[in-house]
């Protein structure tokens, strides 16, 4: 069974903030407000919904979640604010501590703390929780490693775009050329299999961009065409990076043969948030029609003599 990746990711560590809340400032802000105020923190840091208001990380974030922790308390004077809101932010920024930061951070806490009672169980708590909360983090990426297989990069004429395929490291007898191993391993069923790996992967590495702030890097990844008929497959390969934290940087790819074959299935994961793109393969009919329906990609991957017959200038994606 897949599991989502990004979404189990971001569920927790929401959880572990409701923790961080409910121990260091519970009853000066409800958790009905909290999940509101979670809701931007997570359309900023995770979903890059908003535009950019600054280049710094924090200077950005923390305007979003001025203008909702304002719109919750309109009653509050200007001074009132300023004290709930730098209370929130603390909790939230619990989120972005390392392992040595931790020691700093229960310090403050102690200072703000709305229970004054028992202060060494409350040092001993929130640290014990602080440390556990990062090493299920870490274990939960860790735990998609492995040693067999590895990520293949081919940098394009965009900077700001990869075509990603997987790779192993597996030793097969001398009998068995590279060319038939090849031939195996691009064959239906087991193209199929290996894309689960590639996916899972690539959403994990993804994700850890996101986590250090980095929404501008793109991935082109392939789609097995045999999965289209099998309903069950597809699901379960797609739940693997089902999240808008991925879906903007995770770009699924197919060639214009099979486009032409799929147009239906193409049409309705777009709709359903995929970005897409489409290699054109040396007897793509450039017709105005058939030009037109390439406005629903993302990127079109084209040779360099036929960049030049297409006006989709920041679509097109030439391999080096």
């Amino acid at each position: 069974m897949s599991i989502n990746i990004a979404k189990k990711y971001i569920d927790f560590s929401n959880q572990c903030l409701i923790q961080y809340l409910k121990l260091i400032i519970g009853g000066k802000v409800s958790q009905a407000n909290f999940k509101k105020i979670l809701t931007t923190y997570n359309n900023v840091r995770y979903y890059n919904y908003y535009p950019t208001m600054s280049n710094s990380k924090s200077s950005n974030l923390n305007y979003y979640l001025n203008e909702t922790i304002s719109g919750l308390y309109p009653d509050y004077s200007r001074e009132k604010l300023k004290e709930i809101s730098n209370l929130i932010k603390f909790v939230l920024n619990l989120d972005f501590i390392h392992y040595d930061q931790i020691e700093g951070a229960v310090l403050t806490a102690t200072t703000i703390r709305t229970d004054k009672t028992d202060e060494n169980e409350f040092v001993n708590k929130l640290t014990k929780l602080l440390k556990e909360n990062m090493n299920r983090k870490q274990k939960y990426l860790d735990s998609f490693r492995t040693d067999v297989f590895r990520l293949r990069y081919e940098r394009t004429y965009n900077p700001k775009v990869t075509l990603v395929d997987l790779d192993y490291d597996i030793k097969f007898p001398a009998l068995y050329s590279a060319v038939a191993i090849q031939k195996v391993y691009k064959s239906g069923i087991i193209d199929e299999q290996k894309l689960f790996i590639e996916y899972t992967l690539l959403a994990v590495k993804v994700l850890k961009e996101i986590i250090n702030n980095d929404f501008v890097s793109r991935y082109i990844v392939d789609f097995p065409y045999t999965i289209f008929s099998k309903k069950t497959k597809k699901n379960r390969l797609f739940t693997l990076i089902d999240s808008d934290a991925l879906k903007d940087k995770i770009i699924i790819k197919m060639d214009s043969t099979e486009f032409e074959k799929n147009q239906d299935a193409v049409v309705e994961m777009i709709q359903a948030g995929y970005k897409m793109a489409i290699e054109l393969n040396y007897n793509f009919d450039f017709s105005p029609t058939n030009l037109k329906r390439l406005d629903m990609f993302e990127y079109i991957i084209v040779s360099h003599e036929d960049a030049s017959k297409l006006d989709y200038k920041n679509k097109i994606i030439i391999r080096r």
